[in-house]
């Protein structure tokens, strides 16, 4: 485990924060000992962090603390003239969508076996919420928290393990297949880069069939080129910046 927790500690700057919330929540619980086992990760995770305080010093502002609606917002949304597609909109919802179906479930399973272990799975759950509490990390954040909790969510809302989805089988047949097609739509849901407009589409195929050899193509905003018929290897784009 020690030598795990090194690894984590110097591959990702938030997972090792999230492990060691988990890990008090179950001592506190009563459900792991030593008491001290939580100290396993978060003592690598903070001498990583105090040998690289240069690095993300810049990141961070104790003001962010319990800045619970600025630490929601996305970053974009202060932008002026920004306005996301419908695809991110919807995107983003079938993004919430998943989990909160999960979310339901086990809600409903821990109102109905609220023994120690579930109370412990439902608090693991909880705790990666504490991201959004000190961060201003925007919808990454939410995506982060998400992702750090679903795992907690899913033991929890299928309950007594493997037998019990053996006994539902014809329930968590349609329960994956919402699921996977809701994964499927919003797998890219936060990265608008990755969308491709019709226009962009029309622009940029335009100069690669009709620009001569050697031009160069200046992309306005924060999306890179597509580069949809590769006639041109190395598309130069830059982002320009207009006062």
């Amino acid at each position: 485990m020690a030598l795990l927790s090194v690894a984590l500690a110097v591959t990702h700057q938030i997972t090792p924060y999230f492990v060691v919330a988990s890990l008090v929540v179950l001592v506190l619980f009563g459900l792991l000992r030593p008491v001290w086992i939580p100290l396993v990760p978060l003592i690598p995770a903070a001498a990583w962090a105090l040998i690289n305080y240069q690095v993300w010093k810049g990141y961070f502002s104790f003001s962010e603390i319990f800045n619970l609606g600025a630490n929601t917002a996305t970053p974009g949304s202060s932008v002026v003239g920004e306005h996301p597609d419908s695809v991110l909109k919807l995107s983003t919802l079938a993004l919430a969508a998943g989990p909160l179906v999960v979310g339901v479930l086990a809600l409903v399973y821990l109102l109905r076996c609220h023994r120690r272990l579930e109370m412990a799975l439902a608090v693991c759950a909880a705790s990666a919420g504490s991201l959004v509490l000190v961060t201003d990390y925007g919808q990454e954040g939410l995506y982060r928290t998400t992702l750090f909790a679903l795992p907690w969510l899913c033991v929890l809302a299928f309950g007594n393990g493997p037998r019990a989805i053996m006994r539902r089988g014809y329930s968590v047949v349609p329960l994956f297949v919402f699921l996977a097609a809701t994964f499927l739509f919003a797998n890219f849901a936060l990265d608008g880069m990755n969308v491709v407009r019709p226009s962009q589409i029309q622009a940029e195929r335009k100069f690669e069939l009709t620009a001569p050899a050697g031009s160069m193509l200046v992309s306005l905003g924060v999306n890179p080129p597509v580069n949809v018929t590769y006639r041109y290897p190395q598309i130069q784009s830059d982002v320009v910046e207009l006062t």
